[in-house]
């Protein structure tokens, strides 16, 4: 179906829309496939097919309308994209509720690409069912995200690398494979060179998949680069945030796997300290209280 045609049939459903208030015309899945189809016929040429474009962003300004909360966030998310480039050239077709709306592409959410939505409704679903099929599924939708994704949006890059890292820990973790663990350390790698406004995400990331590949490989330059990875992730959560003792948690494991390769007291003292740390700010009423305080009893026993 050509660009034309498309464009025809969602005016249709927006015209529909208009006359009758009827959601259905604007709501209907047909009517969201067509959008998503246009959407990616027109690329990158939004000046060539400015008011195609229009019509794209129009649909899910009206979805996000209808929708409630949260599910109107990726219609929301993708009309304010659409409009931001519509408006370089066609300001006058922005309506104007949403004109003030609008912000600068570095604060948006990336995550209104059609693929990286298909991604995580089958993480999502992944979680519900176990089906590895799914996880499988989402890995590639993430790939084809990252395919899309200009190197002038930093945000976007950011966010999808880090899907996809994360979803290729998952598929380690649920199959036992190491396959794709090697290029999940590259992946957050990546995000943590881009992520200069904050680094932790990635941080995290490649704390978490450098640990699952030293547990399988037993690497000790793969324990150092935690280590060192965990001491700047830490360092950059405030110490009232649960995520910092969480990271301290694993700083100490790592600390506690070094001193067993290494046999030096001084890394047994830094798994004891952070350990301790870790256990003083887990909150009590949680089940990872046991888990820390059992590591903390290893690591003082050996001691």
């Amino acid at each position: 179906m050509t660009t034309d045609d498309l464009t025809r049939r969602l005016r249709a459903c927006l015209d529909r829309y208009d006359a009758d208030y009827d959601p259905a015309a604007v709501l209907a899945p047909a009517a969201l496939a067509d959008a998503i189809a246009l959407r990616e016929a027109i690329g990158n040429r939004v000046t060539k097919h400015v008011e195609a474009a229009a019509v794209v962003g129009l649909l899910h300004w009206y979805r996000y309308l209808l929708l409630p909360a949260p599910d109107d966030r990726p219609d929301l998310d993708e009309a304010i994209e659409v409009f931001r480039q519509v408006q370089r050239s066609r300001p006058d077709l922005v309506p104007d509720a949403l004109r003030e709306t609008l912000v600068p592409a570095d604060t948006l959410r990336p995550d209104s690409d059609p693929w990286m939505l298909m991604g995580d409704d089958l993480i999502h679903e992944y979680e519900a069912t176990g089906d590895r099929d799914m996880l499988d599924t989402s890995i590639a939708a993430f790939r084809l995200a990252l395919t899309r994704v200009t190197t002038e949006d930093y945000r976007a890059q950011l966010v999808t690398l880090q899907r996809l890292g994360s979803a290729l820990l998952l598929h380690v973790e649920s199959t036992g494979s190491p396959s794709g663990l090697d290029e999940a350390v590259d992946i957050f790698r990546k995000s943590v060179d881009l992520g200069d406004r904050d680094r932790r995400p990635g941080l995290t990331g490649l704390m978490a998949a450098l640990y699952l590949r030293y547990r399988r490989h037993g690497h000790p330059d793969d324990l150092q680069e935690i280590v060192e990875v965990g001491n700047e992730a830490a360092a950059s959560v405030p110490r009232d945030d649960p995520e910092h003792f969480r990271l301290l948690s694993l700083l100490a494991i790592a600390h506690y796997a070094r001193f067993q390769h290494t046999g030096e007291s001084h890394e047994l003292d830094r798994a004891i300290d952070a350990s301790s740390h870790a256990v003083a700010g887990a909150n009590h009423e949680r089940p990872e209280l046991a888990g820390r305080l059992s590591n903390l009893g290893i690591a003082l026993r050996a001691r």
